[in-house]
């Protein structure tokens, strides 16, 4: 995306905290901040970051199967319950443990390119071991609450496509008939057996991997829509994502399809800078290293109570 100089230039100075902040000034000022800001496609990515508040997985831990066979009749909101639970007590494989760099990038009229790094899970979030897991879908009040326990974020529709382009493996989507039974372990669960065979003949292990799941993400449509879920991605090999954006669904909803890959909430901007997340999505010009909506106004999912419906409160067949 090709962006207007005058959005960047001369709009970038120094805060009296050290920190780049907004201010109108004449053009060339801009040519000041070039060194830092100017991508470098030889520059060498910043090195993984280890999830250092991720609690350890507990010894008595459930396994990916032994999970879905203790939820396979729970309701869809008692099994939410479940999945919070495992999750917030730590029960993550390992490979899961760290953050992946991630390059951000916008490119101006002039054909500059400024960049930045912001750090995302390898894979979707999990539940059992490394050797027995499975990706798990929750809602998006779920979702927030890991991120928050997790010391972590959630990523934006951008984030999700520069993700899809920095994956070593991109996976191409395994999309099952849609019907009422998308929301249940069984779908779930053969969902989770295609994607796994995919990757059984590559090496998986802490690569960044992508297109095997929708991403719930943060949105400006939610702040006219604070009920919904937004939901974008599940990337073809083209590149091309088959969920565009969308808030079509209520808050308690999730199916086999999505998935939550958590953002660290420190991104790099330029070659050094560290930036908190929120305020880069945030800022009146650093937004367009992680947002195609503009600044975002909304950087969480409000807590409140889902609307379960009765279908949702009645046991799984």
């Amino acid at each position: 995306m090709a962006l207007p100089l005058a959005l960047l230039a001369g709009s970038l100075v120094l805060s009296p905290s050290g920190n780049l902040a907004a201010e109108k000034r004449p053009a060339p000022a801009f040519a000041a901040f070039e060194g830092n800001l100017l991508a470098d496609i030889a520059d060498p990515p910043p090195k993984e970051r280890p999830a250092l508040l991720f609690p350890p997985r507990p010894k008595d831990a459930v396994t990916g199967s032994e999970f879905l066979r203790q939820t396979e009749h729970l309701s869809l909101a008692d099994r939410e319950l479940r999945v919070e639970t495992e999750l917030l007590r730590g029960n993550i494989p390992a490979f899961l443990r760290h953050f992946t760099p991630v390059r951000l990038n916008v490119r101006l009229e002039n054909g500059l390119r400024y960049h930045g790094w912001a750090f995302v899970t390898p894979d979707y979030l999990a539940i059992g071991s490394d050797r027995d897991f499975v990706r798990i879908p929750m809602n998006p009040l779920t979702a927030q609450l890991v991120a928050d326990r997790y010391g972590a974020a959630l990523p934006t529709s951008k984030l999700v496509d520069e993700t899809y382009l920095a994956a070593r493996i991109k996976l191409p989507p395994h999309p099952l008939p849609a019907n009422p039974r998308m929301r249940g372990n069984g779908y779930l669960r053969t969902h989770e057996g295609f994607v796994q065979s995919q990757l059984y003949y590559q090496r998986h292990g802490k690569s960044l991997t992508a297109g095997q799941k929708k991403d719930i993400v943060l949105s400006n449509r939610l702040v006219e829509r604070p009920r919904r879920v937004a939901i974008y991605g599940w990337h073809m090999p083209n590149g091309d994502a088959i969920q565009s954006l969308s808030t079509v669904h209520k808050k308690s909803y999730s199916d086999y399809s999505h998935g939550l890959r958590l953002v660290l909430p420190t991104v790099i901007v330029g070659k050094r800078d560290e930036w908190p997340y929120e305020d880069v999505l945030r800022h009146p010009t650093l937004w367009l290293l992680a947002s195609d909506e503009g600044p975002i106004e909304q950087v969480t999912y409000a807590y409140d109570e889902p609307e379960w419906t009765n279908e949702e409160l009645v046991p799984q067949k």
